[in-house]
């Protein structure tokens, strides 16, 4: 049951301080990008619980459920991203352009 919160907590930490972005991102791309922002770095994960439970700070379910949670969330969070881009409206174009450019 650690995995499943750890990976909340992931996003919930690294995803929610994206919502201060909310003027400046369209609505369509602010959940792709909370996830995409939530995603932790897996080796700063696995040296925190190597030295953690090293200096016999940290269990090892602990440790194994945070490097779980870390690997759920990479692989997770990006393909739903992904997913929830390509579900919603096409970009935008640019303003001040006309349609496509053609090579002349």
């Amino acid at each position: 049951m650690l995995v499943p919160t750890f990976a909340f907590l992931f996003l919930l930490v690294r995803g929610v301080p994206v919502l201060l972005y909310r003027r400046a991102i369209s609505p369509a791309q602010r959940l792709p990008f909370v996830l995409a922002s939530a995603v932790p770095s897996l080796s700063i994960i696995v040296v925190i619980t190597e030295i953690g439970t090293a200096a016999k700070k940290m269990n090892s379910d602990i440790a194994a459920a945070l490097v779980g949670a870390a690997l759920l969330s990479i692989m997770v969070y990006p393909t739903i991203a992904g997913f929830v881009l390509q579900q919603g409206p096409g970009p935008e174009p640019a303003s001040g352009t006309k349609g496509s450019i053609t090579p002349g």
